[in-house]
């Protein structure tokens, strides 16, 4: 299935948009590739059963186009990058029990 999205999102004090396209495959693997916006690259995502639950593998290179965005990236990119990969692991568990 092939899904595109325009996405604005908020992370601690700055924002960011762009329009990703999203591939679910029926292998569960998910692949986001951002087409335009403030950043580039994209992630690979595959879920898989785990003796406690799903195990959830990220492969992701996504960079700032802008220099505003590097300099935050530079000063704190581990903190924002953590923040938004816990979101959003937290999003998928919020789905996951709801479904």
């Amino acid at each position: 299935m092939l899904s595109y999205a325009k996405i604005e999102q908020t992370a601690s004090f700055f924002k960011t948009k762009h329009l990703d396209r999203y591939i679910l495959f029926p292998t569960e693997r998910i692949e986001e590739i951002i087409l335009e916006g403030d950043l580039s690259g994209g992630f690979e995502m595959t879920i898989s059963p785990h003796r406690d639950g799903t195990f959830v593998y990220v492969k992701a290179s996504i960079a700032p186009k802008n220099l505003s965005l590097k300099l935050v990236d530079y000063l704190f990119g581990r903190t924002l990058q953590h923040q938004f990969w816990e979101d959003f692991r937290g999003q998928l568990a919020f789905k996951v029990e709801t479904v």
